[in-house]
């Protein structure tokens, strides 16, 4: 009884929330921001640090971790006998992958595109200086006339640039674009 008041409906909400709710994905050279979110369930950012390089910071609800990829990358495992042979058959197993792979390159550079489709610019906001004072002033009214409720462009003669980006899009939009995609490509198939 208790599962099927209580339980069984945050579940289901839940479920509703990640397949629905805003993803965002955010590019802020003025703070130093690159993430990618589901608010309130999880966010992934690139965070830049003069000791490390680079490393990705995970948060999943109330859980916070650090991967450092330069650190996986640059220790690598020791190679046995046995699985030298087993990477040679990997490979050919990859070039005949890759093979198949070009056969269907259409059909990723439109399901690429459709994907792309779906996102929705939330702000774009770019700061800018050339360093010459001639181009920056022949920017401003070019800036003017594309500035809008989404978008802030200007022109600064401080030597400062900054770019700030934000799209939003849903889990959803995203499947259904594979899937109309697919459905496309398998028509297409059947027709030739």
């Amino acid at each position: 009884m208790f599962f099927s008041l209580f339980i069984l409906p945050l579940l289901i909400f839940f479920f509703l929330w990640i397949l629905f709710g805003p993803l965002d994905f955010v590019v802020n050279t003025f703070k130093g921001e690159y993430y990618f979110q589901l608010r309130k369930v999880y966010r992934i950012s690139i965070i830049f640090d003069p000791d490390e390089i680079v490393f990705i910071n995970v948060k999943v609800f109330f859980i916070n971790f650090n991967i450092h990829p330069l650190k996986i990358i640059t220790n690598p495992k020791k190679i046995k006998k046995g699985e030298k042979k087993k990477k040679e058959k990997l490979k050919k197993k990859k070039a005949h992958r890759i093979r198949s792979l070009k056969n269907t390159g259409i059909f990723f550079s439109r399901l690429t595109w459709k994907t792309v489709e779906t996102f929705k610019l939330k702000k774009l906001k770019l700061d800018i200086d050339t360093g010459n004072v001639t181009t920056n002033a022949y920017l401003i009214p070019i800036f003017t006339i594309f500035n809008g409720s989404r978008t802030q462009l200007s022109v600064n003669y401080m030597g400062q640039t900054g770019l700030h980006i934000a799209y939003e899009n849903s889990l959803f939009l995203i499947l259904r674009a594979v899937i109309k995609s697919y459905i496309k490509h398998k028509k297409r198939k059947l027709k030739n």
